[in-house]
């Protein structure tokens, strides 16, 4: 019989491992008694938890971590001899031993009591004594014996405990072992040949009721029950078999007689010679041998030997037993009840039974009628057999006891064996010396073992150890190579190492490991913190400089503009309009408005006027990001180079105009051919590459169109769009095939519709337009009496200047000569809405606006706090996107013609080629007007002219604000030598040739020119213009009275300043920029803004410039008109 257990089961791929997965649970908690197996995938571990009734606990863990990540896992644990201690336990995986340990708790007491128990349904418990079975049933190559390898003469079998679940229980489950609990049987049964008990099973693993859980310990009980009764029947029958032994040695018969039947060995008698007869005593010789005679008197005896002859007066008897004299001498009678013997003093005695246990450990005793008899004593030992009465016998080396190749020696106490041969193990004895095999332990824990003909094999040494895989040491990865930055230490562990965390002040990556491979790729790098940008800066107070240092940071003063210091804290500082309400920022204005005072950061910074901050390119947003939530609170994502529309097409925080992969695509803008849009392939369909627009943003990828015009915006360009103006009507049958018109009215029959006919009622089918002022040359008369740019018989209010030509109503007649704008009925002095239609004249707040216009004085939808002309419906906002390009060479090839790009929704232009003179001008027509853009030149190649332009009425009349950098001589003398000079200049363009090469060398000559150009203000200092730099240029236009005034600012400081400069040729008209042979330059920031206000102390300032000087804007009262940033 054996009390070895099996627990034993499988896994497979579809496992869930993680965390904590249980094959076996049991515990009373009333004993406190534990018995739990578990898998931990976390740190790939085998591990047995058993806990006794006296509160003793162990835990015996098996590493495992090449073995838990194999695909299919088939485990069975071993344990051994549980009905003795210690007990030792083997765990294979997958037909090799990994494992091999001793408990010093008994197995058995982590079952005792009444346990609810559980077993993940995939696992069994079987009971045997020999592996292998178990091992095969798993599909391992090994051969199961028909016999135990035990040295008891027993057949065993291998018996399965099957534990019975109920269905309707709760599963038990601690949130402690953290484990899914599926599991799935194993595939392989045991040969039919063994017995197997099976108890009723069902698929869930379930907690069992106290009956159910008893069977295991139970059955555990049942093995013990059976061993115990299998060592008193061998006992029994050895007994029995020495009893027989010691009855045939007595037997005459048996033994063959006492004779002996050799008749040649001659027969020896013995004579009274040898006197054997007692002293005294007569002897007689016969033919027999010789006969003594009787003892002498008082003696007792046969002759030979004669003792003196005992009376009862020796008192020979027991105690108590009575005493009787006879001729032999004195007779005792019988010993006392309970004794036994022949009741001579000293003969009586207790008669001792088995009981007792008299005989020697394994030596058999047997029951006899005077007590008892013990038997031989065990092979190896002499003596009586009784409890201290064997001995071994002693063996020597002459008889060959120790193994084959192991020294022997003599000792007073027999033979001693040495140690056995390299790579056996056992006590070195004739049978105990055996092959090392993996059951022995002997691979470093973790390390695989693999028993073979020749003997066990270890693997390689963990991950962080080093050795011959029985023996494994800790690698110090510290010393072989640290990978931990100066500031830290490099802390060895077993195994593996780590680097503590980088000093404060400093943070840097975790780096830890295992083993040396691969360690030269770890580095920890301990980088600086910057504490002021933790959101909190640093802990200093708000509004004060935090500057960091390596490893901490220091507080310091406070911002520009506020005052304060670390203990009180900073506080800004602002300025109080006159209303003695409004607070506007120290660097801001304030403005007076529609409905009281509104705030506007000063030239030089941005902002939205509660809150300003430095402006370093002039775009309208400022260098740091501001506690407001405005566009202009925003931090400038390009503080060197201007961008009012802060575009940011790749959305990495640099913003377009600096950056160099605008769309991030990889490829730089130069030679990019879709720069906004990534295309890393870089394709383009159009044969040549002739339009240099790649397909991914090309609209009209098989056709060269390298203008991209596309006017009615659809995505498709005009030069492969069959409807050019979406008007519904195919370009080849469209009279305007580019202004949507699907009446295709054509009063004068020339085949142009009146939309696009610069000439509607006079027939023009050619178009031709000289002067660009939009009236084709048919019907152009030049005929303007107030010069304000309308030619006579199309202007609405002929003999008053009026070059918006606004008229409110739509009556034809212009609001400058309307005494009724909005033709409500009520005339524009009496009325409270004189723009907007209110007969009613409803004012609910009695502050003489109308309910009507309140907060709108146009009727326009936009707020006149953020509309640009709040009396003009047809203009609300700043916008360059629909312009007429003006070629002011158009003759000839010497440069080419200049580039438009238009952003920020047409606030902002660029033009990037080094091109012959040219206009980019609006369609928005101006009266009275403020005029405001930063000019930045961004490059540093040539040094010529850009500007501005305003009241253009046609490309012969126009006003011209020009610089050039430095002084140059035009390379074309024809038809007259040009000179520029350096330095800012303000000229009236009123050409009598137009546009060609007198007008050309007349733009770039410095001074005046009869019939072509005068020189109305230049900058007496000369200084050219500075390549990325920006300046902010403000003109004031008041065509009524011919006033101009322009301002030059760099950053916050006024560089030039024209005075008051009158001219009043022409009266109003169209804005623009201007460029002449400069590439590179950036019209920024772009404001425009309806005025005809005149402030009187402008007025009072008379003719002359004065000198640039710092508070000249509230000095001269221009604050009160200079243009709203918004």
């Amino acid at each position: 019989m054996t009390s070895d257990v099996y627990l034993t089961g499988e896994l497979f791929d579809e496992e869930e491992r993680q965390g904590a997965l249980v094959l076996f649970r049991g515990e009373d908690e009333a004993l406190g008694t534990k018995f739990i197996v578990y898998l931990e995938f976390t740190s790939h571990q085998v591990i047995i938890h058993v806990k006794s009734r006296d509160g003793k606990e162990l835990q015996i863990t098996f590493p495992c971590q090449p073995q838990l990540k194999e695909k299919d896992i088939r485990i069975t644990l071993h344990f051994q001899d549980l009905l003795n201690s210690p007990n030792k336990i083997l765990l294979y995986i997958n037909c090799k031993l990994v494992g091999n340990e001793t408990s010093s708790i008994p197995i058995r007491e982590g079952l005792v009591g009444t346990q609810r128990q559980q077993i993940n349904p995939r696992f069994w418990f079987y009971i045997g004594s020999d592996v292998r079975p178990i091992l095969q049933n798993q599909g391992c190559p090994v051969s199961i014996p028909t016999q135990s390898p035990s040295s008891r003469n027993v057949h065993e079998t291998i018996v399965r405990v099957v534990l019975p679940k109920k269905p309707k229980d709760k599963e038990m489950t601690s949130s402690k072992d953290k484990t899914d609990h599926s599991a799935r049987t194993s595939g392989h049964q045991l040969p039919e040949s063994h017995n197997k008990i099976t108890l009723p099973d069902h698929k869930s693993t379930n907690t069992m009721d106290p009956a159910e859980a008893r069977i295991l310990s139970t059955s555990l009980q049942s093995l013990t029950s059976a061993v115990q009764q299998l060592q008193r029947e061998i006992t029994l029958q050895s007994q029995e078999t020495r009893y027989l032994r010691e009855v045939l040695s007595r037997c005459e018969m048996c033994r063959g007689g006492i004779h002996s039947t050799n008749t040649n060995r001659p027969e020896v008698v013995a004579t009274c010679q040898e006197k054997p007869c007692f002293k005294g005593v007569v002897c007689e010789d016969t033919s027999q041998g010789f006969r003594c005679g009787e003892c002498p008197v008082g003696f007792t005896g046969d002759g030979i030997t004669c003792a003196p002859k005992i009376t009862c007066d020796n008192n020979p008897c027991y105690p108590g037993v009575s005493c009787t004299e006879t001729e032999g001498g004195a007779r005792c009678g019988q010993c006392p009840a309970g004794v036994t013997g022949n009741a001579s003093r000293g003969s009586c005695q207790t008669v001792e039974r088995c009981e007792s246990d008299p005989c020697y450990p394994g030596v058999a005793c047997i029951e006899t009628t005077y007590g008892y008899t013990c038997g031989d004593c065990p092979e190896g030992m002499e003596g009586n057999g009784t409890a201290n009465g064997c001995e071994p016998i002693p063996v020597r080396c002459e008889h060959f006891p120790c193994f084959d190749g192991t020294t022997c020696l003599d000792t007073s106490d027999g033979y001693q064996c040495g140690a056995c041969p390299q790579g056996m193990t056992g006590n070195g004895t004739k049978f105990g010396c055996r092959p090392i095999e993996c059951a022995d332990n002997t691979c470093f824990p973790g390390v695989e073992c693999v028993d073979s003909a020749a003997g066990f094999q270890c693997g390689s040494c963990p991950d962080g150890y080093k050795g011959n895989g029985s023996h494994c040491g800790d690698i110090d990865e510290c010393r072989v190579f640290n990978p931990c930055s100066e500031m830290a230490e490099c802390i060895n562990l077993t195994p593996g190492f780590k680097c503590s965390n980088c000093p404060t002040g400093f943070s840097g990556n975790d780096v830890f490991g295992v083993g040396v491979e691969g360690i030269e790729s770890l580095k920890q790098v301990c980088e600086d913190v910057n504490e002021c940008e933790d959101g909190k800066n640093g802990g200093c107070v708000d509004y004060s400089h935090c500057t960091n240092t390596l490893g901490s940071f220091v507080c310091g003063d406070c911002f520009e503009d506020y005052a304060g210091n670390q203990t009180v804290g900073c506080q800004e500082m602002t300025t109080l309009c006159p209303d003695a309400i409004t607070e506007c920022h120290k660097h801001a204005l304030c403005i007076m408005g529609t409905s009281g005072y509104d705030c506007q950061c000063r030239i030089g910074y941005a902002g939205n006027g509660k809150f300003c901050a430095k402006d370093s390119d002039l775009d309208g947003v400022p260098n740091i990001e501001l506690r407001c939530k405005e566009f202009r609170c925003a931090r400038d994502n390009c503080r060197e180079v201007p961008n009012s529309g802060q575009e940011d097409v790749d959305l990495d925080g640099i913003g377009d105009a600096c950056d160099e992969d605008i769309d991030g695509d990889g490829v730089g803008n130069d030679p990019d051919n879709c720069p906004y849009v990534a295309n890393p392939e870089q394709e383009d369909s159009d044969e040549g590459d002739k339009d240099r627009h790649g397909d991914a943003c090309d609209n009209c990828p098989s056709v060269p169109n390298s203008d991209q015009e596309d006017t009615d915006k659809d995505g498709l360009g005009d030069a492969c769009d069959p409807d050019i103006d979406d008007d519904g009507l195919l370009n080849e049958v469209d009279n305007c095939p580019k202004v949507d018109n699907p009446d295709q009215i054509d009063s004068d029959e020339d085949g142009v519709g009146d939309l696009c006919d610069n000439c509607p009622f006079t027939a023009n089918k050619v178009q031709n337009d000289s002067d660009h002022d939009f009236v084709g040359d048919v019907c152009d008369t030049n005929e303007d009496e107030d010069r304000d740019g309308v030619q006579d018989n199309y202007d609405n209010c002929e003999f008053l200047p009026n070059a918006d030509q606004l008229d409110t109503d739509d009556d034809n007649l212009g609001n400058v000569c309307d005494d009724d704008d909005d033709d409500d009925g009520i005339l524009d002095d009496d009325d409270n809405c004189p723009l907007v239609w209110n007969p009613d004249q409803t004012d609910s707040d009695g502050d003489e606006y109308g309910d009507a216009c309140a907060e709108d004085s146009d009727g326009d939808g936009y707020a006149d706090v953020e509309d640009v002309c709040p009396e003009h419906k047809d203009i609300h906002s700043t916008d360059f996107r629909t312009f007429q390009t003006i070629l002011l060479d158009p003759v000839g090839d010497s440069q080419i013609d200049p580039e438009w790009h238009i952003r920020n929704q047409g606030a902002e232009i660029i033009q990037t080629k080094n091109s012959d003179p040219g206009l980019a001008v609006s369609n928005t027509t101006f009266s009275g007007v403020d005029f405001s853009g930063t000019f930045f030149v961004n490059t540093e190649v040539d040094d010529d002219y850009a500007g501005f332009i305003f009241s253009f009425q046609d490309s012969s009349k126009f006003y011209c604000i020009m610089w050039k950098k430095s002084a140059q001589t035009y390379w074309h003398p024809t038809p007259f030598r040009a000179v520029a000079e350096p330095g800012i200049q303000l000229k009236l363009v009123n050409s009598k040739t137009g546009p060609g090469e007198y007008l050309r060398n007349a733009l770039w000559h410095t001074g005046d020119t009869e019939d072509e150009v005068k020189l109305l203000w230049k900058d007496p200092r000369n200084a050219g213009w500075k390549e990325k730099t920006a300046y902010r240029l403000e003109l004031i236009h008041r065509p009524d009275i011919g006033l101009i005034r322009m301002l030059l600012f760099e950053e916050t400081n006024l560089v030039a300043d024209s005075g008051n400069v009158y001219d009043a040729t022409l009266r109003g008209g169209k804005l623009g920029v201007f460029s002449f042979s400069q590439e590179g330059v950036i019209w920024s920031n772009l404001v425009y803004r309806c005025n005809d206000y005149v402030p009187s102390g402008l007025l009072r300032e008379g003719a002359e410039p004065l000198e640039p000087m710092d508070g000249f804007l509230e000095d001269s009262g221009l604050h009160e008109f200079v243009r709203r940033r918004r």
